[in-house]
């Protein structure tokens, strides 16, 4: 039903971006390359040659690397190209998933990561993607949906907005029936997320394993996004399945650098804590700049470990890093679209949130507590 109406849709655009002269479209005719011309060309069967073409096709892996190899040779000889018009029409898809994002600051963060793990799932498919950031009043307006099909030719969406979001494009994505996938948030709904409780509760794990019992969360990002509180409870249950007291907890949003470093200085002289948790970079460096400004060494006086993307150094340590699966999202979010479109059982939105867990990249900023 899906796949019908995209096509209705995108013949509909067809008819209306202009038309060719009868002299180009049969000069466009006599220069497209068929499957015929390239199963006679190299005495293969027209089913082979167009299975080995087809764009992530699982069929061609059981032809021999020489025949697959026969067809390439000869589809490049020819100059094929695939007629993506012709292919929609039959196989009810565009091969292309949309990347949507907000423009208001902080709700549509992009890692390169990311973005790459999109884009290497898509091309294994043979699919490709389109982008666009659009304020929220296109995001919600009436036109909206059409373009998502008429313009963009997707068949499905990649949401990469992650707080705060429009009630309104909500429900117009509910009603709409296109398959949608919502990246790094939680919604009812198809979503693909990192699993910051895990991560939160392995970084107290790993501090209480070294021997600290006095254990501190540090976050300067607000608690805007789900993160920031899944982390902060992983973190306290890992305590409480510990035996360790609740951790002390410094949590705030804004402020300059100077005075992010004299809280993190004001919790670390009143609290003491032994080893602390830091919500990401902009968190870790405040407090690693005061321990510095109170004479404490890191990781000797007291430990750290944070969370974030991949690799962080401070003044030439390693910090010891629970490490946010960015490619691994990107990939998860483009099967979890692709499920969708296969399977129409999956075209009723449900709830099938889906955690990933982090990586640990063991560095320089902790150790074990010295009694």
């Amino acid at each position: 039903m899906i796949c019908n109406y995209f096509c209705a849709l995108f013949m509909a655009g067809v008819s209306k971006i202009g038309e060719l002269s009868e002299r180009s479209e049969k000069e466009a005719a006599d220069m497209q390359v068929t499957l015929k011309e390239i199963a006679e060309r190299t005495g293969l069967s027209f089913q082979t040659v167009g299975d080995v073409l087809k764009p992530g096709s699982k069929r061609a892996a059981r032809y021999r690397p020489s025949t697959r190899q026969r067809v390439l040779e000869a589809a490049a000889e020819l100059g094929y190209r695939p007629n993506q018009a012709a292919r929609a029409m039959i196989t009810g898809r565009f091969g292309c998933a949309a990347l949507v994002m907000g423009v208001r600051p902080n709700r549509s963060n992009l890692p390169a990561a990311l973005l790459r793990g999109i884009h290497d799932a898509l091309a294994e498919r043979g699919m490709h993607l389109t982008c666009a950031i659009l304020p929220d009043e296109q995001l919600t307006g009436e036109g909206f949906i059409p373009t998502v099909l008429r313009q963009w030719m997707a068949d499905g969406l990649l949401i990469n907005y992650t707080d705060h979001l429009p009630p309104l494009l909500l429900e117009r994505l509910r009603t709409s029936g296109i398959p949608v996938v919502w990246l790094n948030t939680k919604l009812p709904g198809d979503c693909v997320h990192p699993d910051d409780f895990g991560a939160g509760r392995r970084a107290g794990e790993h501090l209480l394993s070294l021997g600290h019992r006095r254990l501190g969360f540090v976050n300067f990002s607000g608690e805007d996004h789900y993160s920031t509180r899944d982390r902060r409870a992983g973190f306290a249950e890992a305590c409480r399945q510990g035996g360790a007291p609740a951790p002390a907890e410094l949590v705030c949003l804004g402020g300059t650098e100077r005075e992010r470093i004299e809280r993190a200085m004001a919790f670390l002289r009143d609290e003491r804590p032994s080893a602390v948790a830091a919500y990401g970079p902009t968190t870790a460096t405040p407090v690693l700049f005061a321990a510095q400004a109170l004479g404490l060494a890191v990781p000797r006086d007291v430990s750290l470990v944070s969370f974030a993307g991949g690799f962080e150094t401070w003044a030439g340590l390693r910090i010891t890093t629970l490490a946010i699966p960015e490619y691994r999202m990107g990939q998860a979010a483009v099967e979890r679209l692709c499920a969708r479109l296969d399977d129409s059982a999956l075209a009723v939105p449900t709830d099938r949130s889906n955690g990933i867990p982090f990586g640990f990249v063991p560095g320089e900023t902790c150790a074990s507590r010295v009694v």
